[in-house]
Order: structure tokens, then C-alpha cells, then sequence
């Protein structure tokens, strides 16, 4: 899944490892971070993403 278009609503300091995602043109969507997953929740559907390899940056992905 790619993220493009949207923007993230800004979290407090001491706010849960969650983040809110509001996009121009789809759903929008929550993606909660927890140790190397990041678990999204869209549209009543969820699906979770290990976290991947990168050389710069994160990266999720399902490795199905």
C-alpha cells in the first residue's frame, strides 16, 4: 500500500505511537506503530505491515 496525497495530523509529545492520516481522494486512515509493525485501519478494513529494510528512512511492508 502507498501512502500519497495525504498528510498527517500533528501528535502531541506524549501522544500514543499513532498517527492520522487525512487524504484528498481516498479514506481516511490510522496507522499505529508497535515495536517493528505498523498496523493501518481504513475504510472499516485493517491490515498489518512488518516493518523492512531501508537504507534511509521506514519502510512497511506485508510480505505476502
Amino acid at each position: 500500500m502507498l501512502i500519497g496525497g495525504c498528510s498527517a495530523l500533528p501528535r502531541g509529545d506524549d501522544a500514543p505511537p499513532e498517527v492520522a492520516y487525512v487524504c484528498a481522494y481516498g479514506p481516511e486512515l490510522t496507522v499505529t506503530f508497535e515495536d517493528d509493525q505498523a498496523l493501518l485501519a481504513f475504510s472499516g478494513a485493517r491490515a498489518r505491515l512488518q516493518a523492512t529494510e531501508t537504507a534511509y528512512g521506514g519502510r512497511y511492508a506485508n510480505p505476502t
